[in-house]
């Protein structure tokens, strides 16, 4: 019996001593040092903070596609457990990829208690060995070129620190370093040399336009409008942006930025200004007007061009007081890229011959075309029949922008400009799919200028863009070319 007791005895020991051996041989660490059992799966839950603005709302994300700030299916986050100030080996930075349901891993994830925890994205296999969040962040590359979104979110280091509570493990990232945002212009400003005020230049509606917008080494997101690039905080960072027009100007932007980590700056750059000039292209955008450089050789945008510049600045004799309240100064004058009517008709239906005509001027140098095209308008009995050219010019089948004089009857001022360079109007017309001058030997373009004749008489002064000469005609059994004009 006693050695069935010893017998039994031995036994219940050597059970005891086996399990003692294996639960210190699982409960070892690396080093040979005892740790608490495993005693609960942890289950991971995340939160994303912004970057903190600079005097703007705050717009990035994890992986970028708007401004909202979230992980997406497919990210990765790196996971490392300390204890003691040791990194605990099974957590050595561990692989953790988001699903949309939740973080996963290749194995459960237990806490063996009195650890803390340090997780960071996006995941690197060479943060192994991290005891600290900035031991990663000064192990983390920010590359140079980051115009690929892959390149920028590889960038976008966050970090968050966790203890557990409970069985959950919940991190709250922050940006790690520093960012910076700019925003392609909207519009491009064109500024008159007569006082500086500005228009609108015309772009694609596709965006196709051959405007340069080039924040060098910058992320362009969804909207194609806003570029952001991740840089070392509180470090002083050369930024560059290319931007202008090809072919016509292009201008290098280059400052230095300064960023606090988890912040991020907005470069604003002003809109590029460029005197407008001779031949450039006036379109009606929206009943405003708005204009295209002539420089611009490939891709001139057709649709809604109405018409173009023949001068910049206010032209001799007149004066914005002329235009009833249409403008506040006058910038230049434009003529449209047709004539207005197929054909030819006639100045008036009656011989103003030995009358005063209808007061128009009678210079040849003055910019008065829309004054004299109101003088035209206020005779008894004006209309289509009575005084067909100007009826023909100021119904011009095309819309003038509401912001202009709306069209006129030029004065001979202004069809003398036509003649001096109706090569590179005829030339910008066709670019448009306007149409030339007419340009035949017996060709004539009627102005709304009068002119004594030597039966001291009124006749009408008119332009041959063939050979320069101005003629007196008589308005009612002439007939001639009409092509409407505007001031801006």
């Amino acid at each position: 019996m006693m050695k069935q007791t010893y017998k039994s005895g031995l036994k219940a020991v050597l059970l005891c001593l086996a399990a003692v051996s294996l639960w210190t041989a699982c409960g070892k660490d690396a080093d040979g040092f005892l740790r608490d059992a495993p005693v609960k799966e942890l289950a991971i839950t995340t939160h994303v903070n912004g970057y903190l603005p600079e005097g703007a709302e705050a717009n990035s994300r994890a992986s970028s596609s708007g401004n909202t700030f979230s992980f997406t299916s497919g990210d990765a986050i790196g996971l490392i457990g300390l204890k003691n100030g040791s990194v605990v080996s099974e957590y050595n930075n561990v692989k953790l990829t988001y699903s949309g349901g939740g973080w996963r891993s290749s194995e459960p994830l237990y806490d063996f208690g009195a650890t803390s925890y340090i997780a960071y994205y996006p995941y690197r296999s060479d943060m192994s060995g991290k005891t600290s969040v900035d031991a990663i962040k000064s192990a983390f590359p920010i590359k140079d070129d980051q115009s690929l979104e892959a390149d920028f979110n590889a960038s976008n280091l966050l970090t968050a620190t966790a203890t557990p509570n409970g069985e959950s493990l919940r991190f709250s990232f922050t940006p790690a370093f520093a960012m910076i945002e700019t925003t392609k212009t909207d519009e491009v400003k064109g500024y008159s040399n007569a006082n500086g005020e500005n228009f609108t230049y015309q772009f694609y509606s596709d965006n196709s336009f051959p405007f340069v917008y080039d924040p060098r080494g910058f992320f362009c997101a969804s909207d194609k409008k806003t570029y952001r690039k991740i840089i070392k905080p509180s470090t002083a960072t050369s930024i560059r942006i290319v931007a202008g027009f090809s072919n016509l100007f292009v201008a290098n932007y280059d400052k230095t930025v300064t960023v606090s980590a988890g912040n991020y700056k907005k470069l604003v750059i002003k809109p590029l200004n460029y005197n407008l000039a001779f031949g450039d292209y006036v379109y009606n955008v929206g009943g405003a007007i708005a204009f295209l450089p002539k420089k611009i050789a490939w891709n001139i945008p057709k649709s809604n061009c109405i018409a173009v510049i023949t001068k910049m600045g206010q032209g001799a004799g007149d004066s914005p007081s002329y235009y009833d309240g249409k403008l506040s100064a006058v910038h230049g004058y434009a003529v449209a890229l047709k004539d207005a009517l197929n054909g030819t008709c006639f100045w008036a239906s009656t011989d103003p011959r030995d009358e005063i005509g209808v007061g128009s001027s009678l210079s040849e140098v003055n910019y008065v075309g829309y004054s004299n095209t109101k003088k035209i308008k206020a005779m008894s009995g004006y209309s289509e029949n009575t005084f067909p050219a100007c009826w023909k010019a100021c119904n011009y089948s095309v819309s003038a922008p509401s912001n202009s004089s709306g069209w006129y009857l030029p004065d001979i001022a202004q069809c003398y400009l036509w003649y001096d360079n109706r090569s590179e109007l005829n030339t910008a017309f066709t670019e448009v799919g306007g149409v030339k001058f007419n340009e035949n030997q017996y060709a004539q373009y009627f102005s709304s200028t009068e002119v004594s004749v030597w039966y001291n008489g009124i006749g009408i002064f008119c332009i041959s863009l063939w050979n320069h000469v101005g003629s007196a005609l008589k308005a009612e059994r002439d007939a001639c070319n009409v092509r409407s004009c505007l001031t801006f």
